[in-house]
């Protein structure tokens, strides 16, 4: 999976998470890793190991509701949040986003538009292999409690990837790859909004 970095709008800190394989193999703290940035990524700091529990595929949000910044990673059950509220130095797991033997390839989108009817609202989308391998989306307005999730993408197709984003008006996007079949292709990308808050969507493109 691909390393990802937020910045935080009130300090300028970097925040990045990636797949670690050192803290995983040799010291079995787990397979995820994170580092800080004071200096706009002209060097970072190493943060360690996220957690013993934690498996990658990493997704960081920075969330300007709170201030801090929030961590997604394959869990041991499913799917894990871990929250940082000293900036980036250190993280503490928060609970399950979603539990399930299947989980794979989450990411993670946040609504920081103030003046948006959802503001705050923290979005994951991921591949769920023990619902037939496909795309869900669920959300949180308190990173505690999170919503039933719904299904994306349509039973029966080949999916992966799932990359959720948020727009200045709250409506929420989720794109990813469809293989029509896997793994010859050919390879499309689909794309599904939803415009009350992540409790439905529907396609814009296929």
């Amino acid at each position: 999976s691909f390393p990802t970095r937020r910045s935080s709008d009130l300090t300028g800190t970097i925040c990045s998470g990636y797949n670690d394989f050192y803290h995983g193999v040799v010291q079995g703290q787990g397979y995820t890793g994170f580092s800080r940035s004071t200096d706009g990524g002209a060097s970072f700091t190493d943060g360690g190991a996220l957690s013993a529990n934690s498996y990658g595929d990493p997704s960081v949000v920075w969330r300007r509701s709170d201030g801090y910044f929030y961590f997604a990673a394959l869990h041991t059950n499913g799917l894990g949040l871990w929250r940082s509220t000293n900036d980036c130095q250190s993280f503490s797991f928060v609970g399950m986003i979603h539990s399930g033997s299947g989980d794979d390839k989450e990411l993670m989108a946040v609504d920081n538009n103030p003046s948006s009817p959802h503001y705050g609202r923290i979005y994951v989308a991921w591949t769920d292999f023990a619902a037939g391998a496909r795309i869900r989306l669920t959300y949180s307005d308190n990173a505690t409690s999170w919503s039933a999730p719904i299904y994306l993408s349509a039973a029966g197709v080949d999916v992966q990837g799932a990359w959720p984003t948020v727009a200045p008006n709250g409506d929420v996007y989720v794109g990813w790859v469809r293989w029509n079949p896997y793994y010859s292709g050919p390879i499309d990308i689909e794309i599904v909004r939803s415009t009350d808050g992540g409790n439905s969507a529907s396609f814009i493109t296929n």
